[in-house]
């Protein structure tokens, strides 16, 4: 055998051993924009992202978009899905899935209507007997937490911010906890001839540690056995492009230094 012949032999065992271990790895999310959504540039920032680490360690994303709820348990189930896309941590989490490092920040604010006479919302005795409106299953602080199981707050979720507009309109929601660039942008989307009518008060209350909450991460389901393998790829994978200049790029991409 020529050594041709044994070189090209050899390049087609690397490719064929290199396309076995490739995954198609599937995530499930909610339409988020301007951090995540089926309709924006390259599906938006924090999937580019995400794209850019598993492409370096040989894979692909694939995003399927849903309601948050809906999202969260065909995740867990790890049956269709390999993980979750985009959510925050919380504990309770913990019990279902594996997170990955963090992606980017994207934190909750306390947004409030414009004629409202608070500016910030820096204590947790301020929330004390307030309807506060937010996504269904978004996750929230400890402290806000504690205040419902003490029954000290009053939460109403819905499943689109659409309603939440209305609710603040109408007076039936005090406050709004979403991430004021999401808001932006869906009140302009629904209503480009209005002002945006809320106030920005504040993130929501940081961890017992100190620690800021609104990190974004990759929810891995404890269910699927692939992921044992691809979590630790992905977060090599995304510590590489932070280490070659990719992730300060696509960040510059959406406007982002």
């Amino acid at each position: 055998m020529s050594t041709i012949n044994k070189i090209m032999i050899f390049l087609f065992f690397i490719l064929f051993i290199f396309n076995v271990q490739a995954k198609v790895v599937k995530m499930s999310t909610v339409n988020w924009p301007p951090f995540f959504g089926p309709n924006l540039k390259g599906e938006g920032l924090v999937v580019r992202l995400i794209e850019e680490s598993l492409k370096v360690k040989g894979h692909k994303l694939t995003v399927n978009y849903m309601p948050w709820a809906r999202a969260m348990g065909l995740a867990k189930r790890g049956k269709k899905f390999h993980a979750l896309l985009g959510c925050f941590y919380t504990k309770e989490r913990e019990k279902s899935y594996n997170y990955s490092k963090e992606i980017t920040s994207a934190a909750f604010h306390f947004l409030l209507p414009k004629n409202n006479s608070l500016n910030k919302i820096s204590s947790p005795s301020q929330l004390k007997n307030i309807v506060l409106g937010k996504g269904r299953k978004y996750a929230t602080s400890q402290i806000i937490e504690d205040y419902l199981k003490k029954k000290l707050i009053t939460v109403i979720e819905v499943s689109k911010i659409k309603q939440l507009f209305s609710m603040i309109e109408r007076g039936r929601v005090n406050v709004m906890l979403e991430n004021p660039l999401v808001a932006r942008y869906q009140f302009k989307k629904l209503f480009p001839k209005k002002a945006f009518p809320l106030k920005d008060a504040g993130p929501d209350f940081p961890t017992k540690d100190g620690k800021m909450s609104g990190g974004l991460f990759i929810c891995w389901s404890k269910k699927n056995q692939e992921v044992k393998s691809l979590l630790p790829q992905f977060n090599e994978g995304l510590k590489m492009i932070k280490a070659n200049g990719v992730y300060d790029k696509v960040r510059k991409e959406f406007g982002l230094e």
